[in-house]
């Protein structure tokens, strides 16, 4: 009995840990909007911003209090990072963590780069989609 509380234990830890690093990956590039700031970069209003939340045409993390954030590193000063949409489109998740991975892993074939950093540049960006679309596709059978 005392092994399975010790895992539980030890499950929980991980989580937490794991929590913590995905807080500090978002602190470190740019925190999170909140739902009002979100729908004013992208001149939408408060319905429609959490409609594209829901769709998975923004990125979006639903609080235990069931509102939504959005990681800033998304936005630019109006809209999405040009690319953003595409990407999203493509991935085969729309999970905020495994996107948040996706495009702030730096990536050797894009010279180091982030995905998201690679974005600016418009002759990376193909490769950032083409990574997108094999995205999550390495699992399946």
């Amino acid at each position: 009995m005392m092994h399975r509380t010790q895992d539980s234990d030890s499950r929980a830890r991980s989580r937490e840990i794991a929590k913590a690093r995905y807080k500090a990956l978002l602190e470190e590039n740019g925190g999170v909007l909140t739902e009002a700031e979100a729908a004013t970069r992208l001149d939408s209003s408060l319905a429609e911003i959490r409609q594209r939340a829901i769709a998975g045409t923004v990125i979006a993390i639903r609080g235990e209090d069931g509102q939504f954030s959005y990681p800033a590193y998304q936005f630019a000063e109006q809209g999405l990072i040009d690319g953003v949409d595409e990407v999203l489109s493509r991935l085969s998740t729309n999970g905020h963590l495994p996107t948040t991975r996706f495009l702030l892993t730096h990536d050797a074939d894009l010279g180091g780069l982030t995905r998201l950093e690679a974005l600016a540049d418009e002759s990376l960006r193909p490769l950032v989609f083409r990574s997108a679309d094999q995205f999550g596709e390495q699992g399946a059978s």
